[in-house]
This record gives C-alpha cells, structure tokens and sequence, in this order.
C-alpha cells in the first residue's frame, strides 16, 4: 500500500464522503446494501494497491461509497400509513407564526423506523405548550410532503428535506402522554430561564432581541426587524452564535479557571473543565454548525496541546467536517454549515496570504490590517454562497467588521456578567444600545450589491476562487491563465443566462382561495392580472428569478391570447366563447357549469382548476376530464401553473 501524506489523505476523505452525500441526496435510489458490500471489496483493492493513482482512485471511491451509505441510511423514510394510532417525540420546533407551530418529531412507535422524522404542523390557537422529548399521542395520517411555490419562491418542502424531513403527520387530534429526561430538554429549559432572566435584566425590547441572539442563541418575535439592518452592512453572523461567540465565550470560561493553573495537573484540568463548559453552552445555545465546529477546533487544540503536539488548525477542520458529516449528513446542505466552513477554510487558507502583504510598522494600525485579512478572507470565502442564497452582498462590510468585531468581546463579556451582577445590565443595554443605532446607521441598502447565481456559477466562482488562491501561493503563471480563461467563461454562461431568460415567456397562475392570480412574463416585464393585488413577496420573487425591471396590473378578464398560446377563464358570474379553439381553461369560483359540453365546445388541451374551487366540485370534474382524456392541473395540490415559451 502507498503511503500518502495527512494532508491529501484528509482532504480526499472529505472530499469523497461530501460528493458521496450529495450525490446519494439527489439520487436517492441507490442500494445501502449493495454498498454495504461494495466498500469492504474496495478496502481490500486499497491495501494490496501498489501505485499512487490507483490508491489515491480507491481511496476516493471509499470515502464516496461511505458518504453515500451514511445518507442512505438516513434517507430510508417509509411510505404513506393511513389513520392510525401513533406515537410521536417533539425533537426541535422548526418555525413559529401566528397560525401554526411546525415541529421535528420522531416516531417512537415499534412498527415504524424509529429514526424516522416527520413535519407535525399543529394551530397556535388550539395546541399546548411542547419542548424537545415531549411525547404526544396522535390520530392522524402520514403523507409525503409537499409545498408547491411559484418560480423564486421559497421551496418549503425542499428547505425540510435538507433537514432530514421527508413526510408530514396530519392529525387534529392528540394529547401530551409523556416527558423523556433528556439532556437536550434540560439544555432547553436552562435556555428558556435565561431568556427570561435577560427579558427582566433589560427594558427594550430592541436590545432584548439583540441580547437573546447573541447571548444564547434566541429568535424572538422582535428578531427579523434587527436582522435586516445587520445583513445590510455585512455582519448577520454577529446576531448568530458563530465561532467568534464560541472563541469569546472559551476564552471568558477558561480566564476563570485560571487558579486552576497553580495546581498538580492544573493545567491539564483547566482544559478540559473549559472544553466541557464550552460544549454544554453549545448545547443551551441551539446546537448550530459553527457552534459545533467552533467547539471541535478548541478540542482539537486543546487535545494537541495537551499531548504536546503541533497545532494543525487545516486538519483540525478537515476532521471536524467529517465528524460533522458522519453524525448528521444533513448538515452538508444547511446554509449555516456551508458558510461557516467556508469562511474558516479561507481564512486559514487565503488569510496567511494576505497577511503578509497587509503589514505595518506601527503596531495598532498592523492589527487593524490583521483584522482586515481576516475579514476579507472569510467574506471571499462566503462570497459565492452569498450570492447564491440571498441575491446580495454589501460592499462595505469591512468598514462594519474592522469596527464592531473588535467591541464583540465586551458585549459578550458584559452580557454574561450581567446575568450575574445585575447592577451592570444597564450599562449592557446602553452598549447594546449605541451598537444596533450605529448598525442601523451604515445599513444602507444602496451600498449591496445584488446578484444571483445559479449551480453552475456557484460552482465555477469556488473553482475561480480555488485557482487564483493557488496562484498567489505558488506564482504558477499556467493556474492563472486558467483563472482568466474560468472568467471568460463564467462572463459568457451569464450573458446567454441573461438572454435566455429575457426571450423566455412565461404564463404563470398562482393558486389563490380569494380570486385567481393570472401572470404573464414578457422580456423585462410583468403583466399581472387580477382583481386584487399580488404580495409583495410575491411580486420581489418573481421578478428576481426573471430578471424583470417592471410590473404592470390588470383587471381579470374572460379570455386572453398571450403569445398565440389562448386562454379562458370561467368564474362564478363569467360567460366564455362558444366554439372556439382553446388552449386552456382556467375554472374558478365554483362555477355552475356542464363541463363535458364545455369541453366539446371549446376543445381546451388543459384545464386548470384554482384553489378557489370547492374539492367535491373538483373531483367531478376530474372524473369528467379523466374521461376526455384532458388532463386537469388541481392547484390545491400543485400549488401553481406554468407554461414556458
């Protein structure tokens, strides 16, 4: 067997057990058995290899056939059960609104897998209070998910798949039977005492929301009124508990336990007492990926130090990744786990780089330019996953990080302390205070630049990125000519995008219980037409997955001829041409109509019934075009329309 050196060895691993998880996510047919036995027959090829290709191939296909087993085993979800009675245990509440609490939970009972997640969606109105390993008995059925949206919309069910969940529990009937003594309970309920205690310690309600985020990782109702104007000027990861909270908070833990130091292995417990703090406020603090990876890094460190070895920060996080994948596969596709890798892997990568052509005699402005590498560094890092999520990027985020990250210590320090000795909370709040006023100051929405990005783009910008990075480090002239060729490329995929997308047509009709919402796409413009105005969101969304510049309105109609492509529309008081060639045909408001003469009349090639219509009415009219041979789009359950030109 070839011996390779830890470096490539790690970054292989992760490599191939990353592809293997994705690949496998969106595959999703491929047999855990068979690579259950395909991965002990490629072992056995690695270790009697004899040249460097063939190890390094057979190392990356073992690791591929590990991470697409690990999701595999994960992705066995079982199919659809009728009404039955079942258990279930709370495992994370995923959202809260007005209307309903959506919850994680797990199926307890012994005739289903036990590792299984469902979506349990219960009315804030009428549903109790529940918290992690809380048990509920249910009545109720299991049916795959599904969340239809309009183009750019929020993909809802994809957005539960990613986190493991693939069906959803409909019951309307259910009791609380039981509590299981978790520990994830006691880290919830130690959570919730010191969000009220932080509640009582400050007035504002502006500096509570701030102080919950920041603290101990709480979104409150006041959350996302914050989180515009930090996203604004560059540092959302303030609001969130990322690896700098992690650091300060290591850093706070383990300044106390300094008496420890003077004693008989003092050291050595000052570590690990720090360690086992830090990874029990991670737990209180939600759990999150950068948390996790903060936490495994410092472990990792203090385990090198504490065995006297050297301090590899690049494996440390390669080997933090892994752990992180082989425990939850699922994290891979989180935004908060992409991001925080990201930005740690460049800032260890690409920050030494830039470190050493930001340096200055004067020490205080040659910490300045520390922390300006660093910040540039992570953003890179993050640039692409940016652009591809949120459509946005401020270009003056060094100006808010190379100011606030530096005051980020005492507001950590101050908010703990303060939980303590409350005679310093005012003083807290008043910090809190100026800090969201200054945020509010540079959030100038003008200075983002905004841009969205597809897969191939994502991809081909880290491979950029990948190839200029690596021509800086090794002066290569060859990796910097396929830079310039990469960026040729990337400027030629965009224009044709660009102009793909302006010549496309769209018909667009939304599912709507009020009145039908009947869209058309036209170069840089939107036409809308319905009696009632389309949601902003809705409007935001559209014209940034199509790249439009103006929205036009018009009333509803009876008939339409967009892009020789024609349209009726059928409502409770509408009347429609007789005899007439039709495309589609739009039924809404349960009209009073025979729909198999209207069929022979208008001959449409589709009809589309809108969520405006009763179900009884719609599985009749299903019969009657099931029996025509035309096929009917029910928008109760697809949720919405589409016809491409």
């Amino acid at each position: 067997m070839v011996h390779l050196s830890h470096h490539r060895t790690l970054g292989l691993i992760a490599l191939g057990i990353g592809i293997g998880v994705f690949l496998n996510f969106k595959v999703q047919g491929i047999s855990n058995n068979f690579l259950s036995a395909l991965i002990p027959l490629l072992l056995g090829f690695f270790y009697y290899s004899k040249t460097k290709i063939f190890t390094i191939s057979l190392g990356f296909l073992i690791a591929l056939a590990l991470g697409m087993l690990r999701i595999g085993i994960s992705l066995d979800h079982p199919k659809r059960i009728e009404s039955k009675l079942g258990i279930v245990e709370i495992q994370q509440l995923i959202s809260s609104t007005e209307y309903y609490n959506s919850y994680r939970v797990k199926q307890i009972d012994s005739r289903v897998n036990r590792e299984h997640s469902l979506l349990l969606k219960l009315k804030t109105s009428d549903s109790i209070k529940l918290i992690p390993s809380d048990c509920i008995q249910y009545w109720g059925v299991i049916n795959r998910l599904k969340y239809p949206t309009h183009p750019g919309g929020f993909k809802y069910d994809n957005y539960l798949n990613k986190l493991g969940v693939f069906n959803e529990l409909k019951t309307t009937s259910y009791v609380k039977i039981d509590e299981n003594n978790s520990i994830k309970r006691y880290a919830y309920k130690l959570q919730e005492q010191l969000a009220y205690r932080l509640k009582k310690l400050l007035k504002s309600p502006r500096e509570q929301s701030t102080a919950l985020a920041m603290l101990i990782g709480v979104k409150d109702t006041g959350f996302k009124s914050i989180q515009n104007s930090y996203s604004k000027t560059g540092v959302s990861h303030l609001l969130a508990i990322s690896g700098l909270h992690t650091a300060i908070v290591f850093s706070m833990i383990f300044t106390l336990l300094f008496p420890l130091g003077f004693l008989l292995k003092g050291k050595k417990i000052r570590w690990i007492l720090s360690l086992t703090v830090l990874w029990g406020f991670a737990l209180v603090s939600g759990w999150s990926y950068s948390v996790i990876r903060a936490c495994l890094l410092l472990s990792f460190f203090g385990l090198s130090r504490l065995l006297q070895r050297p301090n590899q920060s690049l494996h440390f996080l390669i080997v933090a990744f892994i752990i992180n994948i082989l425990i939850n596969p699922f994290s891979l596709f989180q935004v908060g786990f992409q991001m925080s890798y990201s930005a740690v892997f460049f800032i260890l990568w690409l920050g030494p780089v830039l470190r050493r052509q930001f340096k200055h005699r004067y020490r205080w402005l040659d910490k300045i330019l520390e922390l300006t590498a660093i910040s540039l560094s992570a953003q890179i890092g993050v640039l692409p996953l940016s652009l591809y999520y949120f459509g946005a990027l401020p270009t003056h985020f060094l100006v808010g990080n190379i100011l606030i990250i530096p005051l980020m210590g005492i507001v950590i320090y101050s908010g703990f302390l303060s939980l303590f000795f409350h005679f310093l909370a005012p003083y807290f709040e008043l910090l809190l205070f100026y800090l969201n006023e200054f945020i509010e100051k540079l959030s100038i929405d003008s200075l983002s630049v905004k841009v969205t990005i597809d897969d191939i783009q994502l991809l081909s910008i880290y491979i950029l990125l990948i190839l200029l990075v690596s021509s800086l480090k090794t002066t290569s002239i060859k990796l910097l000519k396929a830079a310039l060729i990469l960026i040729l490329g990337i400027q030629i995929y965009s224009i044709y995008k660009d102009y793909h997308r302006y010549k496309k047509e769209v018909i667009i009709i939304i599912g709507s219980y009020d009145q039908v919402q009947l869209i058309y796409k036209k170069g840089r413009q939107l036409q809308t037409f319905s009696n009632q105005e389309l949601s902003t969101d809705t409007l935001k969304d559209l014209s940034r997955y199509y790249h439009t510049s103006k929205t036009v309105q018009y009333p509803l109609s009876h008939a339409y001829k967009l892009n020789y492509f024609s349209l009726v529309h059928i409502g409770s008081q509408s009347s429609y041409p007789i005899n007439k060639q039709t495309d589609l045909l739009l039924l809404s408001q349960n009209p009073k109509l025979h729909l198999e003469r209207l069929i022979d009349s208008l001959n449409p090639t589709q009809i589309v019934s809108d969520k405006s219509n009763a179900p009884w009415n719609v599985n009749r009219w299903k019969r009657t075009a099931k029996a025509k041979k035309i096929p009917l789009i029910d928008l109760r359950s697809e949720g919405v329309y589409l016809k491409e030109f």
